[in-house]
């Protein structure tokens, strides 16, 4: 055997590897397979926004709670709020 017919043979068992199906339930993409990794435990991200965002999302909802509470238009209650009349 010459090298190039090795390596033909070897990227062919390596082909047949990535895509054999009896390793995974769904075929997948070689470039998504960390996402399907379910053994491997992923660190927390520290880069993550849910704080701000559910934060942000309770003030927006007490602000529409407190314009239907006075019975009043959203504008007119943040304009009340933000003018202190």
């Amino acid at each position: 055997m010459n090298e190039s017919q090795k390596r033909r043979e070897e990227l062919l068992k390596n082909t047949r590897k990535l895509y054999d199906s009896r390793n995974s339930g769904r075929p997948v993409h070689p470039r998504y397979k960390s996402e399907y990794s379910f053994g491997e435990k992923k660190e927390k991200e520290e880069n993550s926004s849910l704080g701000i965002r559910l934060l942000f999302s309770m003030l927006l909802f007490l602000v529409f709670v407190f314009a239907e509470r006075y019975n009043e238009s959203l504008y007119l209650a943040i304009v009340e709020c933000i003018m202190g009349r």
